[in-house]
C-alpha cells in the first residue's frame, strides 16, 4: 500500500490540498500573477496531519459553576418520636393488650384502643411541642390539646395551657 493512503479517522491529503488552494487565494493581489499551488510532499503531509482522530468530538467548555444557594435542611425528627411507658415493664406489653406503651410518630400516636392524628405540631421551645388534632378512643372521636417536653431525656405530657396533670414516660428502649 501507498504511504499516501491514509485511514478514515485522518483528514485526508486531498483535504490538505484544497486547504492550501483556498487560503492562497485569500491573498493580497499584488498584480503579480499568483503561482498554483504545488502539492506537498508525502512527509510535509505526515507532519501537518493531527495526531487526533478527525472523527473524535471537540472539547467541551464548561462554564464555571455558581455557588448555589444552600438547600433548606429539611426539619428535624421532633425528639419525641418513639415508644414511651410509665416505666420499663410498660414498654414490654403488646399493643393488642391494654396497658399498652404509647407510640409516638411526627403526625400522630397509637396506645392500644387509642389512635391520634396530629392536625398541627408546633415546637415553643427547645424540646418542647404543642400538638392539636383527633382522637379515636374505643371508637368515641375525642379532641386532643397536649403539649410534649423532653426534660432529662423522659418525655412530659400534659393538656392545655397549663403545666397540670403532667405524665412523665420513659423512653422504651429499641
Amino acid at each position: 500500500m501507498s504511504k499516501l493512503l491514509r485511514s478514515t479517522n485522518r483528514v485526508p491529503s486531498s483535504g490538505i490540498l484544497l486547504a492550501a488552494i483556498v487560503l492562497a487565494s485569500c491573498g493580497a493581489d499584488t498584480g503579480a500573477a499568483t503561482a498554483a499551488p504545488v502539492a506537498p510532499d508525502a512527509s510535509a503531509i505526515e507532519a501537518a496531519e493531527p495526531a487526533t482522530p478527525a472523527s473524535a468530538e471537540p472539547a467541551v467548555v464548561q462554564e464555571p459553576e455558581t455557588p448555589l444557594k444552600a438547600a433548606a435542611e429539611p426539619a428535624a425528627a421532633p425528639a419525641f418520636i418513639g415508644r414511651w411507658g410509665i416505666d420499663l415493664a410498660q414498654c414490654s406489653i403488646a399493643q393488642e393488650s391494654e396497658g399498652a406503651p404509647m407510640i409516638l410518630r411526627a403526625d400522630g400516636y397509637d396506645q392500644h384502643e387509642a389512635h391520634c392524628d396530629f392536625d398541627s405540631v408546633n415546637q415553643t421551645g427547645p424540646g418542647q411541642w404543642h400538638v392539636t388534632g383527633q382522637c379515636d378512643v374505643e371508637g368515641d372521636a375525642q379532641p386532643i390539646d397536649d403539649n410534649f417536653a423532653i426534660v432529662d431525656g423522659n418525655l412530659e405530657q400534659w393538656s392545655g395551657d397549663r403545666k397540670a396533670g403532667v405524665w412523665t414516660l420513659v423512653r422504651c428502649p429499641g
